[in-house]
């Protein structure tokens, strides 16, 4: 759990997202494949930037724009493709 690491190991603003999924026969095994790709950004630099979005927000100094790129810059990104053995459960 996040909560259990050292601040400076904790990982903010996590999302999971699905990108594939196939069934795949392999013998007399039946499995599914998903491939998912998962981003996150340390906590604390994700602080960062929400507090500056609140604060500078609707401010005509404000670079939304660059904003997110930093954002996206910061963030960092994994692939991971899990295999499920479900010959079972079908």
């Amino acid at each position: 759990m996040n909560m259990t690491q050292d601040k400076e190991d904790r990982y903010g603003s996590i999302n999971v997202n699905e990108t594939s999924r196939e069934q795949v026969k392999e013998d007399v095994y039946i499995y599914e494949k998903v491939t998912y790709v998962i981003t996150a950004m340390k906590e604390d630099i994700y602080a960062e930037f929400i507090d500056e979005y609140k604060e500078k927000y609707g401010k005509d100094d404000f670079d939304l724009d660059e904003h997110f790129r930093k954002r996206k810059e910061a963030t960092l990104t994994r692939t991971i493709t899990y295999w499920f053995e479900v010959s079972s459960v079908i």
